[in-house]
């Protein structure tokens, strides 16, 4: 089944949402990870000034999806290089003890910031 609507919106403890095990998180981000040739594309000053607010936002993201009794995965995706839209939303998710940040991709090279204790478990 596919909805359109707004994932905030969605009742966890709903018929339609009990049959959820898993749950890909891509939010809506700054941008400032994506490459194309060699610039960064779409990304600009503008968007750097609302990655307070896109942080705040995936917080609250991660945090409704944790709500979901079924939901045993999430896997958290950005295109961000910014430790506010990544690292920070995990340790935020991390504080309420339902879920756990495991290694992913171990062949990947590039690493999360060592300066959190899961850093080597998220990749860049």
């Amino acid at each position: 089944d596919v909805l359109h609507t707004d994932f905030l919106s969605i009742d966890p403890c709903s018929q339609f949402a009990m049959r959820f095990n898993a749950i890909l998180l891509d939010p809506t981000c700054s941008g400032s990870g994506l490459v194309t040739h060699d610039r960064i594309a779409h990304y600009d000053e503008h968007k750097k000034l609302k990655v307070p607010m896109l942080s705040a936002q995936q917080k609250q993201m991660i945090t409704h999806a944790m709500q979901f009794p079924h939901v045993q995965k999430i896997v958290y995706s950005t295109c961000s290089v910014h430790a506010e839209e990544n690292e920070q939303v995990i340790a935020h998710a991390l504080q309420f003890g339902t879920f756990e940040c495991v290694e992913v991709f171990k062949e990947w090279k590039h690493r999360g910031n060592a300066d959190y204790a899961f850093g080597q478990n998220v990749v860049r």
